[in-house]
């Protein structure tokens, strides 16, 4: 019997529960609890390959709508992933963030980051905003690189791979600090750089800084989950959640305004350029803003419901590496219910 048998029920199991009225689904924690009482009945998740899915939708709501109607395996699931919100608002599908539904999204994060095209690596030494921000951070070019990323992302992997509790909590601990550190140098470049504001800055390169900021902050939160000290995990998790608020949330109307002002003094008096501006670029920019800010409340609104799992493992009567096993193997394209299959919980 694979770990996933014991914790997880496929939606073949739960989604009768929820037509009876036996469950129902809490959005906000995508968590299903019991009706009569309101108590936690199970933790849904995506399996690894159906949030695979989900980073290679389309970010135009419609559009990935139309994706799923043509895949049977996802029509089949769209109910569930529109009670999830995963595919309701454009933020769920644009941010890195909204894979992160289940903790041990991660592989699917770094699927969704290879995919963002902002040229974030190539234009650290470019774009002279971006390099002056580096040159204030006081690192070299190559702490930012994407690169750095996969190497925390190994040590992750490598700590639930371990067979011993020893190996598994220092690769966790080798995680942790490199997670971190990432996290808090994207922090830094993002402060000098205040790339919504910074009309230089594409606003497609803006989305890779968050996006890879989000990223370091969703391993680095892993990591504590796997170290097992439920304290440090939420403190972790509202850590993240006050500076995606406070440092990246902006002013949608202001920055627009900024921008597209920037953008009409590039063109000067020349009238063709001018009307160039208008009919093409502010209409473009216009909806990569809405696509920003959409992204940036999603994440929000996801990192904060993370908190919740700190009670997992006292929920589930299992230790975190265990839970966290258990969504990494959960086989095939489905939403399951972490906690359901476990002995006594119909009960």
């Amino acid at each position: 019997m694979t770990s996933y048998d014991e914790l997880l029920g496929p939606s073949a199991q739960w989604k009768p529960l929820v037509d009876q009225g036996v469950v129902r689904v809490n959005r906000e924690a995508n968590r299903l609890v019991w009706t009569r009482d309101g108590a936690f009945a199970a933790r849904l998740v995506p399996s690894p390959a159906l949030s695979e899915r989900l980073a290679d939708l389309p970010p135009n709501v419609e559009k990935a709508r139309e994706v799923i109607a043509t895949i049977m395996e996802l029509k089949d699931l769209a109910p569930t992933l529109e009670s999830l919100q995963l595919i309701t608002t454009v933020g769920s599908l644009a941010s890195v963030a909204g894979l992160a539904v289940a903790i041990a999204g991660f592989a699917a994060v770094m699927h969704k980051l290879e995919r963002i095209d902002g040229k974030l690596d190539q234009l650290l030494g470019k774009v002279d905003r971006l390099q002056q921000a580096v040159d204030q951070v006081a690192v070299s070019t190559e702490s930012f690189l994407f690169a750095r990323l996969q190497a925390a992302y190994e040590s992750l992997e490598r700590s639930l791979a371990a067979s011993t509790e020893r190996v598994r909590l220092e690769r966790a601990r080798d995680a942790q600090g490199l997670f971190q550190e990432a996290r808090l140098r994207y922090r830094a470049l993002w402060r000098h750089a205040d790339p919504w504001h910074a009309p230089s800055i594409p606003i497609s390169t803006a989305r890779e800084l968050q996006a890879r900021y989000l990223a370091a902050a969703v391993g680095e939160l892993q990591a504590e989950f796997v170290l097992g000290d439920a304290g440090t995990f939420v403190h972790a998790t509202r850590s993240v959640v006050e500076d995606v608020k406070k440092l990246m949330g902006f002013d949608l109307r202001a920055v627009f305004r900024m921008r597209s002002d920037a953008a009409v003094r590039e063109a000067g008096k020349d009238p063709v350029k001018q009307a160039l501006a208008s009919a093409g670029e502010l209409p473009l920019l216009a909806n990569e803003l809405k696509v920003a800010a959409a992204a940036t409340a999603a994440a929000t609104r996801r990192l904060e419901a993370a908190a919740l799992d700190a009670e997992l493992p006292a929920l589930l009567g299992r230790p975190s590496h265990e839970i966290l096993r258990a969504m990494r193997d959960a086989p095939g394209i489905d939403v399951y219910a972490l906690g359901l299959g476990r002995e006594g919980a119909a009960g």
